[in-house]
């Protein structure tokens, strides 16, 4: 039984931190390049939780890059989105949120950190 709600403990905060970063990506898509911005509307989803900065245990992290389209979305295929002149004929302008917290399980879980993640292009 203890499992089970140890289960159910790691379940609600894995939605709580991806619901944290579509609240983050819904902001990137206006302002991408407004960190504070998107920090603020994650962290508002996150009530009680502190980050790390400010002597919590949530990682926020939030990425811009381009890359071509016809890639797969990675950022290790990216490169400038401003000083870009290359071959590529659909430049992606994409974007990530991430939030992460460390999980001390009760019993059975064999978790040790929970994350929610949001990639979506942005243009």
């Amino acid at each position: 039984m203890l499992g089970i709600a140890d289960f159910g403990h790691a379940l609600q905060q894995s939605i709580r931190l991806e619901g944290a970063a579509r609240a983050g990506a819904q902001v990137a898509l206006a302002s991408p390049y407004d960190t504070a911005a998107i920090r603020t509307a994650t962290m508002a989803h996150l009530a009680g939780w502190e980050l790390t900065a400010n002597g919590g245990d949530v990682t926020f992290a939030t990425q811009n890059w381009c890359q071509c389209a016809t890639n797969p979305i990675n950022p290790a295929n990216a490169f400038s989105c401003t000083n870009y002149h290359g071959n590529c004929p659909d430049v992606a302008h994409l974007a990530s949120v991430t939030v992460s917290r460390p999980y001390p399980a009760l019993l059975l879980v064999p978790l040790t950190s929970l994350r929610g993640n949001v990639e979506l292009r942005l243009r």
